[in-house]
């Protein structure tokens, strides 16, 4: 009993992980709350993610703010661009559902693709910010690269960021009976799912960038799902 309860045991480093990530949560939602530091929020707790991944996450808080600081400028207007497109189609598609339209159902199909499509190509948008440094055109297209070479871990990533919004648009009772979860787990939960997902793929390119001495560029990647 009494090394169930030390320090060492599976038990308390199973406690003491459950508290980081809760911590982890509350903080990434604080952070959000401006709304325009979303991305820079994002950024900040992947990179702590990867860090525990890693087995260097001992001073995550510091790592956290740290980062948060240091990529807002960079986070700040890739945010904008894709959840502002993300959310006039969220808003297209709530009106579209609400309203009877001419080819509603037409159009309401359109827009769930494209929702899809868009969610798809972005998965890995601030993991890169988290990882590599680079331009706004270049993270963009590297979106698109990572997408298509790895459509399978782009689309899972994608379905955990839409849960929110389209529990939002269609389940709105739903989202507020699951406040605690949203509070304390789901945020920092998800997002060491997707650095997860997102690990061996930015490992190849991570070593692949210091060989070539060009972390900025992503190299080329024919590997699959």
């Amino acid at each position: 009993m009494r090394n169930l309860f030390s320090l060492d045991s599976k038990l308390m480093r199973a406690l003491g992980l459950v508290a980081d990530y809760a911590i982890l949560n509350v903080i990434y939602i604080i952070t959000c709350i401006p709304l325009v530091t979303i991305g820079a929020a994002k950024t900040a707790l992947y990179r702590v993610m990867f860090d525990m991944l890693e087995g260097n996450a001992d001073s995550y808080l510091k790592r956290y703010f740290k980062t948060f600081a240091r990529e807002f400028r960079t986070a700040t207007p890739l945010f904008l661009f894709k959840d502002g497109v993300l959310a006039l189609i969220c808003w297209s598609l709530w009106i579209a559902t609400h309203n009877d339209l001419p080819l509603k159902a037409v159009s309401v199909i359109g827009l769930v693709v494209v929702l899809a499509l868009w969610s798809v190509v972005f998965a890995n948008l601030f993991v890169q910010v988290a990882l590599f440094a680079s331009k706004f055109g270049e993270y963009l297209k590297n979106c698109l690269f990572i997408a298509l070479n790895h459509p399978l871990k782009s689309l899972i990533v994608a379905v955990m960021e839409l849960i929110p919004p389209l529990l939002f648009l269609g389940a709105p009772d739903l989202l507020g009976a699951l406040g605690p979860v949203w509070l304390f787990f789901y945020f920092s939960v998800t997002c060491n799912l997707a650095a997860r997902i997102w690990k061996k793929p930015f490992d190849g390119y991570i070593e692949k960038a210091s060989e070539e001495d060009a972390p900025e560029a992503l190299p080329e990647d024919t590997s699959e799902d």
